[in-house]
């Protein structure tokens, strides 16, 4: 029986040493019928030379230049719209797949109705693998989502989620669905469309959320990834090791200001366009429940804002701390946050959301 010809999309940007571990892991897989789209997005590093002795040596690998810098989404998108696979798979230029991954995958999605699969992965931190699910808190939400929407569960590892998925992962941040273990029929991405380029951080989590108010969703317990934690500048998220972060050092601290306040408003921005998902909706019947945690979730983010500008930009806490009490109308900590500055006595922790 033919194997299926499977499109891997890695987007990259001046990840050149990191992109070869990358692509050796997918040359690495078992299972062999693969197309590799490498698409960078403008990098100024050694890039597009290493790429090109690469693709000399295997025709399955192809590399393809954004015209202009589009972001992670834009080089994901450029990637999608070249695939010719019958399936589709997404890996990061700074992440590896173990050697399973593919072959995994695709034994669901061959054998079942199913179009969409994920995986469990490792999480590597200053050279320690650990498993997603045995991270500190992780261990009793995994327990938790099992025992509540009790999903089928075949081969003591594949575990089938019902239309209630969808529902449970937004009221309860519940996440088991890392954009580097999907692998989805190419029904899917026709489906689903493209994503959004408005989004240059949690993009991966909104195309997620589309595909699960459409699909039903095969969830391998299997660790077929390994998810690189280690702080750098280049990462969109990890760029600071929050374990150790002082939150009135941090305000002080312009360069680092403003990269969180680009993270909390890309943040801001996928909640809207999460709120407008949840409008269109026919699957979820309790809406107003949603919207109501998404206002809180809004809430805090601006909280979050008007605090991290409170030292350098003045004006812009001052429209932040407005935008948090058209939402929360607590004018009591709406008056904390005009006041917030060096000096100040308090800071309400529970309202700072850059962990």
């Amino acid at each position: 029986m033919a194997q299926p010809l499977v499109s891997i999309i890695i987007p990259t940007y001046n990840r050149a040493n990191d992109l070869i571990k990358a692509i050796n892991s997918v040359l690495r897989q078992s299972y062999r019928n693969w197309e590799l789209l490498v698409v960078d997005d403008r990098s100024t590093d050694d890039t597009k030379a290493i790429m090109r002795e690469i693709c000399s040596k295997d025709t399955r690998i192809k590399y393809y230049e954004n015209l202009r810098k589009k972001g992670v989404s834009g080089a994901r998108n450029t990637g999608l719209l070249r695939a010719s696979g019958s399936y589709i798979a997404f890996l990061d230029s700074d992440d590896l797949w173990l050697r399973d991954h593919l072959k995994n995958s695709l034994e669901v999605l061959t054998n079942t109705s199913y179009k969409v699969c994920y995986s469990l992965w490792l999480e590597k931190k200053e050279g320690k693998l650990t498993k997603v699910d045995r991270l500190p808190g992780n261990k009793q939400n995994f327990e938790e989502a099992v025992r509540i929407l009790k999903p089928v569960v075949a081969n003591k590892k594949q575990l089938f989620w019902d239309e209630n998925f969808l529902n449970y992962v937004i009221s309860t941040g519940f996440y088991c669905f890392h954009i580097n273990t999907l692998v989805m029929d190419k029904e899917v991405f026709e489906a689903i469309g493209l994503f959004n380029e408005r989004l240059t951080a949690s993009e991966d989590t909104d195309y997620s959320f589309r595909i699960f108010e459409r699909y039903r969703i095969c969830l391998l317990w299997e660790y077929n990834y390994i998810y690189h934690r280690d702080v750098g500048s280049n990462n969109l998220y990890n760029f600071y090791d929050r374990s150790h972060l002082q939150l009135d050092e941090l305000v002080q601290n312009k360069e680092l200001v403003q990269r969180f306040h680009t993270t909390t408003l890309n943040n801001i921005n996928r909640y809207k366009t999460l709120k407008r998902l949840i409008r269109n909706s026919g699957k979820l019947n309790n809406k107003e429940e949603l919207y109501g945690w998404i206002r809180h979730t809004l809430m805090i983010y601006y909280y979050t804002l008007s605090f991290l500008n409170s030292t350098h930009h003045k004006s812009r806490s001052l429209f932040y701390a407005i935008k948090y009490y058209m939402i929360s109308k607590d004018i009591s900590v709406f008056q904390m946050l005009l006041h917030l500055g060096p000096g100040r006595a308090k800071i309400r922790h529970e309202y700072i959301d850059i962990y």
